[in-house]
């Protein structure tokens, strides 16, 4: 039996709360999507304990500990990671290496102010965009 193929959601915006349009996005890349929570970076976080989280996630991911149905991590080939910059970085290069394409969600932002000079900011889900291949230096 053929199994689905899983859209990731690596964010703090669980995909229930997305936009019709959004949802329809990631379906059209893949019909399931899974919510895994981005982790909570400290900010007192270094560049080498950012690596471990994103090592301990994807390690994770690979092992079975988060709980997505059955073995799905095996037919992710695609993840929205939205959080935290310099984990989400790391996390994207990560991916690259295991064969997942990471997307971010591209947004239009709309301002409104009210009479009193209140600025509301809404965002509007425009489209799923990868993120560019992100390579080791020299």
């Amino acid at each position: 039996m053929a199994m689905n193929k899983f859209f990731l959601n690596i964010s703090n915006h669980p995909w229930g709360q997305w936009s019709q349009e959004q949802q329809n996005a990631a379906r059209a890349i893949a019909p399931v999507i899974v919510d895994i929570p981005f982790p909570a970076v400290p900010p007192e976080a270094d560049t080498r304990e950012i690596e471990i989280m994103a090592d301990q996630l994807v390690a994770d991911l690979r092992a079975g500990k988060l709980k997505l149905p059955g073995d799905s991590w095996r037919y992710a080939r695609d993840a929205m990671v939205q959080g935290e910059h310099s984990l989400t970085a790391v996390l994207v290069r990560r991916l690259q290496d295991i064969g997942i394409t990471p997307y971010v969600a591209t947004t239009q932002r709309q301002v409104e102010i009210d009479a009193e000079g209140r600025k509301t900011s809404v965002f509007r889900f425009v489209r799923f965009r990868p993120y560019p291949l992100l390579t080791m230096g020299p």
